[in-house]
């Protein structure tokens, strides 16, 4: 099971973003392109060919890490897939709604355009991807544990990067 997302290079993004002063909720998806995606997604597929173990990738979010789906089965692969609800309903859009309340909408992988959730639906129908999973991990919007615990004003990795829960959410 792979979350797949070049972690190294979205450190190295997310602090050249903060150095610039981009630092709102927008800019987490900024620090997350798609191709930190492929390129994570690739490599997970690449490792399991050579250790011969089917990987089952998680939170795919994007047109091209199916795009590396889709590569891998046409080699003869076995890979299995997940998304999740945002990437089918929501788009960056949503991301970059005025002041703060683009914080809400802060996942990882991040949303993308509009075009994507279209591909993702495609993929499902088409066996790319067989699962959708909601990746229940919620967190408040207000409150001391919430998104806005550092602040309105705080950088983006210092909100939490998931959906505000609908009621209060217990350790």
């Amino acid at each position: 099971m792979v979350h797949a997302e070049k972690h190294h290079y979205i450190d190295w993004l997310s602090h050249k973003l903060i150095s610039e002063d981009k630092t709102r909720p927008h800019h987490h998806a900024e620090s997350r392109p798609m191709a930190v995606e492929r390129e994570a997604t690739h490599r997970a597929i690449t490792l399991a060919e050579t250790d011969d173990a089917p990987p089952f990738l998680v939170h795919v979010s994007g047109r091209e890490a199916v795009e590396q789906i889709a590569w891998a089965r046409s080699q003869g692969l076995l890979v299995y897939g997940e998304t999740c609800p945002q990437y089918l309903f929501l788009t960056a859009e949503d991301i970059d709604r005025l002041g703060f309340e683009g914080a809400k909408f802060m996942c990882s992988p991040p949303t993308h355009d509009a075009a994507n959730p279209e591909v993702l639906w495609r993929a499902l129908e088409d066996d790319m991807l067989q699962f959708v999973s909601p990746d229940h991990s919620p967190s408040r919007f207000e409150g001391h544990d919430g998104k806005k615990a550092n602040g309105e004003d705080a950088p983006s990795p210092k909100s939490p990067t998931a959906f505000p829960a609908s009621r209060p959410v217990y350790p």
